[in-house]
């Protein structure tokens, strides 16, 4: 906790860049990894949805970071569970999106799914969790003031 969290650029599930550094400054930002393969992390979807929902507005941005190896159940999960609501990246991807050797989950040390990260406005890591309850909810909201 309190590293600053290391910076990426990946392209999302619609083609558009996704640069952590760019939400500096601007919005804290939780980081969900997760995999379509993983039923803890589907189970998550419906509270990550009420949090954007209820926080995108008071500057908070979720990107899911998948851990899928094969892009098409990425795809189709995403499609699935409508998870567009927020950007989509796979963790071993480079910035053109082909899949590589090189894994975001290992620059942020993650060791299972679902992997929660919370990022501050100066791009600390000021959180880190294993699921998105309420009492997590509530350490957000602690955060964002809201």
């Amino acid at each position: 906790m309190g590293d600053i969290a290391p910076d990426f650029v990946k392209k999302d599930s619609l083609g558009n860049m996704v640069r952590l550094s760019d939400f500096r400054g601007k919005s804290y930002v939780l980081l969900d990894f997760w995999a379509s393969w993983c039923a803890p992390c589907i189970k998550e979807i419906p509270k990550l949805k009420d949090i954007h929902t209820k926080y995108s507005r008071a500057q908070l941005q979720i990107i899911g970071i998948s851990s899928d190896e094969n892009s098409n159940n990425w795809f189709r999960a995403i499609d699935k569970y409508n998870l567009n609501e927020w950007p989509q990246i796979l963790a071993a991807t480079n910035s053109d999106g082909r899949l590589f050797d090189e894994d975001l989950s290992d620059n942020y040390n993650v060791e299972y799914l679902p992997t929660f990260i919370l990022i501050d406005k100066q791009g600390k890591i000021v959180a880190r969790w294993a699921n998105i309850g309420d009492e997590q909810e509530a350490v957000l909201r602690e955060f964002l003031k809201f």
